[in-house]
């Protein structure tokens, strides 16, 4: 299942994105790779967080719609969920209270939920360990 995304680019080369079906659903990156990968934890994070909630989980809009809504000069891309991907499992983690409060600041600062965070990091961190 995708959502499709709003790629607005910024002065600097970077993006902001957001997601029109999930209002407050919004990350950026410095650049289309980055705002991609973000994207796609931001929207991990949104949904699950709402189906934590008990709150509903609004279908999709047509690439269409979403493109009517889109700034001049943006891009709109589909972002997958990872949830329809591969199965979420929820876990326990235990780290120091400096640490995860520096994870929690940043996860904060980049409009993005603790698990959010915590995946990023850990996709980031394979990949490094993959590519060298």
């Amino acid at each position: 299942m995708y959502y499709h995304a709003i790629f607005d680019p910024d002065d600097r080369g970077g993006f902001t994105v957001t997601f029109p079906d999930l209002p407050g659903c919004i990350t950026e990156g410095d650049d289309e790779q980055q705002a991609l990968t973000m994207a796609a934890d931001a929207l991990d994070g949104h949904i699950q967080t709402l189906k934590d909630l008990g709150m509903p989980v609004p279908p999709p809009s047509p690439h269409t719609a979403i493109l009517e809504k889109s700034p001049a000069g943006a891009m709109v891309f589909p972002v997958p969920l990872a949830a329809f991907e591969s199965r979420q499992k929820r876990v326990n983690i235990t780290m120091g209270e400096g640490l995860l409060a520096r994870v929690d600041r940043a996860a904060r600062s980049e409009s993005m939920t603790r698990s959010g965070f915590l995946a990023v990091a850990a996709r980031s961190y394979l990949n490094q360990l993959t590519s060298a």
